[in-house]
């Protein structure tokens, strides 16, 4: 996994913390208001996130195989693939209780943390998007919760904080994940190195050439870099926010020899 890896207390620290916080968002709410945005429900988003953590535990713990869920999905891309899987797995979960949604979802985090606790954090193990290690899978959940927490707190009209800390906890399974996600299609005559900083972490570099993507430590060749604050970069890679909001407001910066650029990768990733 690229990037720093995080004390594993910090962060198991924070998913706990972010249930927690769900949990008072979520309480004595209707469930069934749509987030705005997306095709789901609070409840369904509550559910995508338990579902997602029981996954993670699973396969860390070899008890399941993701092939199971892929069975009859045929999608060209791993997008496409992962949205089909969550859309089948959803239609399993009929609660709407908030009470309910969250004792599962925590069930599920917890249950991950147990199954993580004595392995090594670069140990590997096989998911929907192809393989993982348990670093990513970990800081995957955190950007999870973090994100649709956000949107939960927009369906429900209760406030609700992605903040640079826990940002920077989650950048990593970002970075991981980035060439699984880009658009063939959008990057087919695109030969460009750019270079990503999180304010007060590490910076990456991502080069992209004919359709792929390979992200590596450093910013070493970059003709653009990319200046941020680690809460807006994620928000960014999950679509929530947009390249030029975030440089109306002055919140994203881009330097280097050919900084135009930076208004043109957003472009070349597909949503999550």
């Amino acid at each position: 996994m690229v990037g720093t890896t995080p004390a594993r207390p910090r962060v198991a620290d924070a998913l706990r913390s972010l249930v927690d916080e769900l949990e008072v968002a979520t309480s004595d709410r209707d469930l069934g208001a749509p987030v705005p945005g997306l095709e789901w429900s609070a409840a369904q988003v509550l559910a995508h996130l338990a579902i997602q953590a029981e996954r993670f535990r699973d396969f860390v713990s070899g008890e399941r195989d993701p092939h199971e869920d892929l069975v009859g999905i045929d999608a060209a891309t791993v997008p496409a693939r992962v949205a089909a899987v969550n859309e089948r797995l959803l239609g399993t979960v009929t609660d709407r209780d908030p009470g309910s949604l969250i004792d599962r979802l925590r069930g599920g985090v917890t249950g991950f943390l147990e199954a993580t606790a004595g392995v090594e954090p670069t140990t590997r193990f096989r998911s929907w998007e192809g393989t993982s290690d348990v670093a990513g899978a970990t800081a995957t959940l955190v950007a999870e919760l973090l994100v649709h927490g956000l949107d939960v707190g927009r369906a429900l009209d209760v406030p609700w904080r992605v903040d640079p800390a826990r940002a920077h906890l989650a950048l990593p399974a970002v970075w991981a994940l980035l060439p699984n996600y880009v658009d063939a299609v959008a990057t087919r005559r695109v030969d460009e190195m750019v270079a990503i900083t999180p304010r007060g972490g590490d910076a990456v570099r991502v080069r992209i050439l004919e359709g792929s993507a390979v992200v590596a430590p450093g910013v070493r060749g970059a003709t653009c870099r990319i200046h941020g604050r680690a809460d807006d970069l994620l928000l960014l890679a999950f679509g929530r926010v947009s390249v030029g909001s975030l440089l109306r407001r002055g919140r994203l910066v881009a330097t280097g020899r050919r900084p135009w650029v930076g208004l043109r990768v957003s472009t070349w990733f597909l949503a999550p």
